[in-house]
């Protein structure tokens, strides 16, 4: 028998071989050991995350603009592979906020490694599915990850056999290009990766994915691929998506201002309704 923080955790009877094995303790951490208090003026900054392969190779840090490094628990010796964890830390809410994930080994090979979220306060900052690369950074509190005007838009994409064979590009509503894929860059078989862009926001964008070779469409991981707008999820496909798939993110079909617009003495509002 074992007993662990006055709890049996194991009872085993009878012969169990040459070897037997048992974890104990928070092994796999998905809430905190202690309630976490902020302080007046702070907010809960949330961590949650599946590690990879190789989670000693990961590290992240939560900083602020004067570079105050807010502490997060991580203890790479007793983080697993393949895993979900919970971590979390008090940050101020008048504060510009950093957060960075590096990932040094850079190894994500299936759809359910390297995945994470952050939340801070009550509002969802960012989750990520993939491969990020070497590393990854979401900036909130009184800063965002793109200028005025613009917004986050965040791709994840699992590859088959030939990854070389697919392509992506994200056009305005112009039939402009904002953002395509560089093939030039060798991507890894059966892998998931994530890309992100940021893109102006008051306006409708079309994403085009393409697969110029549809002799390998059914094997691997292709098929599955998420995109994410404005921090909400606007599409998930699974499956044989064909040759190519188109989808609208953006103000496409508004029959709202994104603004109010607030007119002056002496003026009115004008109004044009129209249905092209």
């Amino acid at each position: 028998e074992i007993w662990w923080n006055g709890t049996q955790t194991k009872r085993v009877t009878g012969n169990f071989g040459s070897n037997d094995v048992t974890e104990v303790g928070y092994c796999n951490m998905t809430m905190p050991l202690v309630e976490t208090i902020c302080s007046e003026g702070e907010q809960l900054f949330q961590l949650f995350i599946k590690t990879d392969s190789n989670p000693s190779d990961m590290s992240w840090t939560l900083k602020n603009g004067s570079n105050h490094n807010h502490t997060l628990l991580q203890n790479y010796c007793s983080m697993k592979p393949l895993r979900e964890y919970y971590f979390e830390t008090c940050a101020g809410t008048n504060e510009c906020l950093n957060f960075t994930i590096e990932d040094s080994s850079d190894d994500g090979s299936n759809p359910d490694v390297i995945k994470y979220e952050i939340l801070f306060g009550d509002e969802n900052i960012k989750q990520v599915t993939g491969n990020f690369g070497k590393s990854n950074t979401a900036m909130f509190g009184t800063c965002r990850d793109c200028v005025d005007n613009f917004t986050l838009f965040q791709f994840s994409i699992g590859f088959d056999d030939h990854p070389e064979d697919t392509a992506w590009e994200l056009l305005n509503d112009c039939g402009t290009s904002l953002w395509e894929s560089d093939n030039s860059i060798k991507r890894k078989e059966n892998t998931y990766y994530y890309f992100e862009q940021c893109v102006p926001i008051d306006g409708c964008l079309t994403f085009n994915v393409t697969v110029s070779n549809m002799i390998y469409n059914y094997s691997g991981n292709l098929g599955i691929y998420e995109i994410w707008w404005n921090g909400t999820q606007t599409k998930r496909v699974t499956g044989n998506f064909g040759s190519n798939d188109v989808t609208e993110v953006g103000y496409c079909n508004m029959t709202m201002p994104l603004v109010e617009t607030i007119c002056s003495e002496g003026e009115q509002l004008f109004q044009l309704f129209i249905k092209t």
